[in-house]
């Protein structure tokens, strides 16, 4: 028998209407649980998905009955959200930007490889030692609020 993942949607409404039905139809899972602070919204998600839970508190994604938690939360909210998921013990799916700035990406991966360890078959980073975003070569970029580009070396 496969094994089913149990999934909470949170931030059910803004682009996360676009697809939050696709994992109501996806083999392998079953949303559980639709969390938003509009109890309407998470209402009407859990209706579409199947979901037998409502909830307007995050906590509510952290529980036992709960594998994987689904960000599709304000983008300011994303690297709080991920770390408590994280060190729950869920696996955590984010819209992008992943987080406002490096330093926050480099926060929820470390942590993600902590308790997860690295993804199978990308072996050991290159810059190993430093921060995810830092040995990939990317940096801030002060004019944004998001993850800037990766500069790359000259001849790339």
């Amino acid at each position: 028998m496969a094994e089913e993942f149990r999934v909470a949607l949170v931030g059910c409404g803004g682009v996360a209407r676009r697809y939050r039905r696709i994992y109501g139809r996806l083999p392998g899972v079953k949303v559980v649980s639709a969390i938003d602070l509009n109890e309407a919204e998470a209402a009407q998600t859990a209706a579409e998905v199947g979901a037998g839970r409502i909830s307007q508190n995050f906590e509510d994604a952290l529980g036992r009955e709960i594998d994987v938690v689904v960000l599709s939360t304000p983008n300011d909210m994303h690297c709080e959200q991920s770390v408590e998921a994280l060190r729950a013990g869920k696996h955590v799916l984010l819209k992008k930007p992943m987080a406002r700035s490096v330093e926050e990406c480099d926060q929820i991966v470390l942590l993600g490889h902590k308790h997860c360890g690295p993804q199978k078959g990308r072996g050991e980073a290159a810059g190993a030692g430093r921060p995810p975003a830092a040995a990939a070569g990317w940096q801030s970029n002060s004019t944004h609020t998001a993850v800037g580009l990766p500069r790359l070396p000259r001849g790339w």
